[in-house]
């Protein structure tokens, strides 16, 4: 149903004990950017009474505050938001405070990803004109370094456990497929997957890449 200034919203509502619900609030704002909450409710004879249990609100801005990745030593969030009148990629300490606009540019930063060590900061950015991976430093010191540089869509950034490698989604080759570069920018980034499905989101650990994929005829995981 409409929300607020044409924004839309839908919600629904799972029991989790007798009188309490859990209700998941998912909204879409002008640009398609859908966001999804959760929040604890009870429920008095039939009044709701609206009570955040368990969660805590970091952000409190009068823009879109998405895609938050924690710092490898849980003390940090790094998140896109458009606070400042257009998407930047921002840093705070996990409790909020000390809020910082990494990349501060006029292009649309999203995703943002952590070094191992958290150093860096790897994001997609359209400010070349399309979509492509770029790293920066996490204190948003010197000049943002173009990993790719395509004009196709470059998206998912996912460093490797060593912080030596980047792995993301292009559709580079027709279809959107796994992709490898090096994080300090050299060489030519290689292919690795190559099937006609479509693969993104890739998310890369010790144990190996996971990522989705329609491989199957369904979107689901894989490694």
């Amino acid at each position: 149903k409409p929300v607020n200034n044409g924004i839309l919203g839908t919600w629904n509502t799972a029991p989790l004990t007798d009188g309490e619900y859990i209700l998941r609030l998912t909204v879409s704002d002008k640009a398609g950017n859908i966001l999804t909450n959760s929040v604890i409710v009870n429920s008095d004879n039939n009044n709701w009474k609206l009570t955040i249990s368990r969660l805590t609100q970091v952000t409190a801005n009068a823009g879109w505050n998405t895609e938050p990745a924690w710092s490898p030593d849980n003390t940090k969030l790094a998140f896109s938001s458009n606070c400042s009148g257009n998407y930047d990629i921002w840093t705070m300490n996990a409790d909020g405070s000390n809020l910082l606009n990494i990349t501060n540019s006029a292009a649309y930063d999203s995703k943002p990803g952590w070094s191992p060590d958290g150093s860096k900061l790897a994001f997609v950015s359209d400010r070349s004109g399309n979509k492509d991976i770029w790293i920066t430093n996490a204190d948003g010191s010197g000049t943002p370094l173009q990993l790719t540089n395509l004009t196709v869509t470059d998206t998912d950034p996912t460093w490797s456990p060593d912080g030596t490698k980047i792995a993301f989604a292009s559709d580079r080759s027709g279809n959107f497929d796994i992709w490898l570069a090096n994080a300090d920018g050299l060489g030519t980034p290689v292919k690795l997957t190559t099937s006609e499905a479509y693969d993104k989101e890739p998310s890369w650990s010790q144990f190996g890449i996971a990522y989705t994929s329609e491989y199957s005829g369904n979107r689901e995981i894989w490694l």
